[in-house]
């Protein structure tokens, strides 16, 4: 989208202002723009403009108020917003040079001229009820110094703050005295408890105090917010900056009491646009499933960074940054999976994925890779790496069958999107960001460099993560008579180690579709459980023989119960011989009449 462009196009100029890499300008980074602006202003001048530009008047000039800077007084249809300001191109941006330049470079004249900034002019571009920096005086080339006037605009009004009305955080605040330092980013985890106290807070400020979306880049700028809907990023503006402005904390410090740990257990991959209530849904039937309780920590990169020093916290190399740091000491990840599975398609989340994968593969304690979504408005369904405690709650013959019952309202369109998912193509809102996690996904020495567009690596990690989604899904798909082809393909290369996959009472599931499903099964598996109970399979051939190729196989549970069809085993013997590594080996022929031997 354009006004995408533009409003990147003045961050990349913001970003390289920023010398000290902090997210504001301080008066002396401002200065170098100013003097650009006009080489005759003087020190108290200048001071006067920044202190016009820093409209909180906390020293320093953030995103916003830069943006306000820039684009304030823009030309509608001809007419300037405010009488102070000018019709013609040179003036668009509402500071102009002596010499009739523009005032920041050409970009920022040039965006002052499209859609957005005529879209900013409307609304004064500003999180407050600003005063809008305007151009007055003499007309470009005129050879005189430029003057900026203040006058009155509309727009979002700004949050109030702990600075200025700390009282509205009391309920969330987890200490009334002081703040509950913790210093290890990496040890910040929030509890389902915590998360919850944050939705109520939002539910009655936001209609009530009629916020609005604060996000320039958002289709829904200006537009107002309501609790079913608001995003994280939206959370951040109202809520996370605002609490936390006082103590310059991260938000986990806010809420925490110290009473107890908030070292997080899981780790939790997701993309900011999705809505707060369905985040909270999944990680409530997350802690749900696995029996974890609402005052088990998650790590949640917007709570536990610091927002005042995000850049400082994260760091630039990714393995040293805040996020890989928590997943080490982590249980495992889930990833909260949006209506269109952006998340997928963001370069940080990818990462995480990635690493996920890694240390299920490579850790020698249990790390899980979790998958879960939110359905029907109101509740959520997740893919578990393996059974979870939801599933353990009956007979042990029926757990496999209790997981697979309880994974079925999973969307399958969306495992079916997966199935063909590039996490190479993800994007970043930072092209720095975007090199350095594809470079150290492919091992690369310079993280740095310009990656390649196509790696081996990367389609070891597509093949791992749609393989996640095609063997939860396969049932599902089968008996959808959806192409198993597709399946079995991407199956059969996603280097998974263990496969559960209940089957029992399915009509769909014949000798051809378990040829299939042994045809698909991965070289890598070291476990497999399959129900195959109560189907009208009548050999096992082909799949009792792919078991020979799974050298590192070394537990293997099948259930034949009640296939009355079944008539013997040749194919199963053979796939038995020459497994050395097999330590545990559960077979069940209960009731099945026409077996003769076993």
């Amino acid at each position: 989208m354009a006004y995408c462009a533009e409003i990147n196009r003045i961050k990349a100029q913001f970003n390289g202002m920023d010398k000290n890499g902090d997210g504001f300008l301080n008066y002396k980074e401002m200065s170098v723009l100013l003097k650009k602006i006009n080489p005759e202003l003087d020190y108290k001048e200048m001071m006067r403009l920044f202190k016009l530009v820093d409209k909180d008047g906390n020293g320093s000039i953030d995103f916003y108020e830069f943006v306000d800077f820039i684009f304030a007084g823009c030309p509608i249809g001809g007419a300037a917003l405010d009488d102070g300001g000018g019709e013609n191109p040179g003036e668009a941006t509402g500071v102009t040079s002596a010499e009739g330049g523009d005032a920041a470079g050409d970009d920022f004249a040039a965006a002052a001229a499209t859609p957005l900034g005529r879209a900013r002019s409307r609304a004064s571009l500003s999180r407050t009820a600003p005063a809008a920096l305007l151009h007055s005086g003499a007309a470009p080339g005129a050879g005189v110094a430029t003057r900026l006037s203040v006058s009155e605009g509309s727009g979002p009004r700004k949050p109030p703050t702990s600075v200025n009305s700390p009282a509205i955080f009391s309920d969330l605040a987890g200490r009334e005295d002081e703040i509950c330092a913790i210093d290890l980013v990496e040890e910040r985890g929030i509890t389902l408890a915590q998360l919850e106290a944050l939705y109520g807070h939002i539910a009655g400020r936001c209609e009530a105090e009629m916020w609005s979306d604060l996000q320039l880049v958002s289709r829904t700028y200006g537009q107002a917010l309501d609790p079913l809907s608001i995003n994280l990023y939206q959370v951040v503006d109202w809520v996370v900056k605002p609490a936390t402005e006082q103590a310059k904390c991260s938000f986990v410090e806010f809420v925490a009491t110290c009473s107890y740990d908030q070292r997080p257990r899981w780790f939790v991959s997701h993309w900011w646009g999705e809505s707060l209530l369905a985040f909270i849904t999944c990680i409530r039937c997350h802690s749900t499933d696995r029996a974890l309780g609402e005052y088990s920590p998650y790590w949640i990169c917007a709570y536990a960074n610091n927002q005042w020093n995000v850049h400082g916290e994260v760091g630039a190399d990714p393995a040293e940054s805040s996020f890989h740091k928590a997943m080490l000491n982590a249980e495992g990840t889930v990833s909260v999976i949006d209506a269109q599975a952006v998340c997928y398609t963001r370069v940080w989340c990818c990462y995480e994925v990635w690493l996920s994968l890694g240390l299920s593969a490579t850790r020698s304690w249990p790390f899980r890779y979790d998958m879960y979504m939110s359905v029907d408005g109101d509740s959520a369904v997740g893919l578990t790496d393996g059974l979870a405690a939801a599933d353990m709650l009956r007979d042990e013959a029926l757990w496999v069958q209790d997981k697979v019952d309880r994974e079925s309202r999973f969307p399958l369109d969306v495992a079916h999107q997966m199935l063909n998912v590039r996490l190479q193509d993800a994007k970043a809102s930072c092209d720095a960001d975007r090199a350095r996690i594809l470079n150290s996904i492919i091992g690369a020495p310079d993280v740095d460099a310009l990656p390649p567009a196509e790696h081996d690596f990367y389609e070891e990690l597509n093949d791992a993560l749609s393989g996640r989604f095609a063997a939860a899904m396969w049932r599902n798909a089968l008996e959808a008579r959806q192409t198993m082809a597709d399946y079995g393909e991407v199956l059969s290369s996603s280097g998974l180690y263990r496969l559960h996959v209940a089957l029992s009472n399915s009509d769909a599931f014949t000798d051809k579709a378990a040829a299939m499903l042994g045809s698909s099964l991965p070289q890598t598996l070291q476990e497999v459980d399959l129900d195959l109970s109560d189907t009208r399979i009548t050999n096992i051939d082909e799949l009792g023989g792919s078991f020979m190729r799974l050298h590192g196989l070394s537990t293997l549970k099948l259930s034949f119960t009640r296939c009355m069809r079944l008539k013997h085993l040749q194919g199963l013997d053979r796939g038995l011989e020459g497994l050395g590594a097999l330590g545990t080996l559960r077979l069940c022929f209960s009731a099945c009449d026409k077996l003769r031997s076993i």
